[in-house]
Parts: C-alpha cells; sequence; structure tokens
C-alpha cells in the first residue's frame, strides 16, 4: 500500500527484515519544518511483536530541508534496505541480516556526489525541492 503524504507526514511503509519482521518507515517532514524530530530517520517497528518500542535509524548526511522519501527491500532475505534522501542521495541499511555484524546501521551510501551533488533550485521556488531528487527505489532481485 501507497500511504505516501502529499507534502509532509507519513511517508512510505515496507516490510522488511529477516522473515519480514519489520515494517520500515519514512516520515516526511523536513527538519525545516518539524526540527530534527521525524524526517531525518528511518523508524523500525517490529510487527511480529507490537509491544516493542519503535526504533529509529538515524540519516545525518540529510542536508537542510532533506528527508527520507523512499524505502524499499530485497526480495530475497530481506536483510538489505535501500533508502531514497529526496535531492541528498541514497543510503543502503542493513535492516537485521542473519548473520550481520551491522544491524539496523547504515551499510553503504552515494550521498554528495553526482547526479546528487547540485541541488540549486532558487528560494523564490523552494516548494520545488519536495519533487527533486530519487522519488522512488524499487527492490532487485539480484541484490
Amino acid at each position: 500500500a501507497n500511504r505516501e503524504a502529499a507534502g509532509d507526514g507519513l511517508g512510505q511503509v515496507r516490510p522488511g527484515g529477516q522473515n519480514w519482521q519489520y515494517h520500515l518507515v519514512t516520515w516526511h517532514c523536513a527538519d525545516l519544518y518539524c526540527g530534527k524530530n521525524h524526517g531525518d530517520g528511518l523508524y523500525f517497528l517490529n510487527t511480529s511483536n507490537l509491544s516493542l518500542q519503535a526504533f529509529k535509524v538515524p540519516l545525518p548526511m540529510l542536508s537542510k530541508g532533506g528527508f527520507a522519501r523512499d524505502v524499499a527491500c530485497d526480495h530475497l532475505d530481506a536483510g538489505v534496505c535501500a533508502l531514497s534522501l529526496t535531492w541528498d542521495g541514497l543510503v543502503f541499511v542493513d535492516a537485521g541480516a542473519k548473520g550481520s555484524a551491522n544491524p539496523f546501521r547504515i551499510i553503504a551510501s552515494n550521498v554528495g556526489v553526482a547526479p546528487w551533488s547540485d541541488n540549486y533550485i532558487p528560494h523564490w521556488q523552494a516548494y520545488l525541492r519536495m519533487h527533486s531528487g530519487a522519488q522512488k527505489v524499487y527492490a532487485s532481485r539480484l541484490w
């Protein structure tokens, strides 16, 4: 299901993690509007045990006004997820792969380099930033 809000609020909700144990959630609200509270992280909800507190993987590489837009996890063991960061780039997160040394951490990134290195939009058209950069990511069976 696509639960993406038109402007801000709840972003994407996708299953992931080993045996699809988690739901990964992005929050579409940049630090310009929500402070450093919501859109600057990827949230994991343990849907096999709803009594557990959700936890957040911070995304310190986001530039001012950026947020996590979309998330997609591999179809094989659901251990690696790609996350688009509006105009900043892409990161890959270990979503609890079996035997991993880096669970729930960023394991690779492509941020601030071409094609993500030019984010100029005139201030009078700043609303267009919402529609720039990586909009969607899709899982691949070849991960």
